[in-house]
């Protein structure tokens, strides 16, 4: 996935250190990036001028900082939480989703030992 402490330098752009984030996440999977993009999407239009701090898996989800001009009481930036929290929300369902999809996987591969019990 992707690193746990890539921070984003003062003095990149958001663009900049998305493409970067691409280029140090080969194993991101797309949806994660096309959840990313479209929160970052959405961020935009509140506020063209928020900065991302940074963006990380952390157990195995997602976390997406950022910094506001507005207030963190305003409608705006609690609009823009909320965004957050969506996009995080929809990546822990696919993690979810993956690993049951993954223990299924796993179970359709026991066999079964001369005893009747799974190998």
């Amino acid at each position: 996935m992707m690193p746990a402490g890539y921070v984003k330098p003062d003095d990149e752009t958001n663009d900049e250190y998305l493409a970067s984030f691409i280029d140090h996440t080969y194993e991101t999977p797309d949806l994660w990036l096309k959840i990313i993009f479209d929160a970052h999407k959405k961020m935009l239009a509140i506020d063209p001028s928020y900065e991302i701090s940074q963006i990380k898996e952390k157990f195995g989800g997602l976390r997406y900082y950022f910094d506001t001009k507005f207030d963190w009481n305003s409608p705006e930036a609690i609009a823009m939480n909320a965004i957050v929290g969506e996009a995080e929300k929809r990546v822990a369902e696919l993690e979810s989703s993956r690993r049951a999809n993954n223990a299924r996987d796993k179970s359709d591969l026991q066999t079964w030992d001369d005893e009747g019990g799974v190998n």
